[in-house]
């Protein structure tokens, strides 16, 4: 990867369970990293933890959530696509940062 991550770079995931929509983010902030769930159609964040990595933060983020499908109604976690959020597609060499540290 060339260059430094910076606040706010990250991945996101906007998935379709059932019923459900949940948007999943893993990203870089001043303190480190994080993973959020926001449910979408109920407008309010689910769970913000710390991460190790982008990549620890990604993993997080779809176990919160499939715990929480799973409380819900039991509803399974489909296969997540992870994608760049706007701010690193917008950085040079974007498409060399995907292999995030772990």
């Amino acid at each position: 990867m060339n260059g430094f991550l910076v606040g706010g770079d990250g991945f996101r995931s906007d998935v379709i369970a059932g019923q459900h929509h949940l948007r999943l983010i893993a990203e870089v902030y001043e303190l480190g990293h994080v993973a959020v769930i926001y449910d979408m159609n109920a407008e309010h964040e689910i769970a913000r933890n710390d991460a190790d990595s982008l990549n620890d933060g990604m993993r997080r983020a779809e176990q919160i959530a499939a715990n929480y499908l799973r409380q819900l109604d039991g509803t399974a976690l489909p296969a997540v696509n992870w994608e760049m959020n706007a701010q690193m597609q917008a950085r040079p060499n974007s498409s060399e940062q995907r292999d995030i540290g772990d």
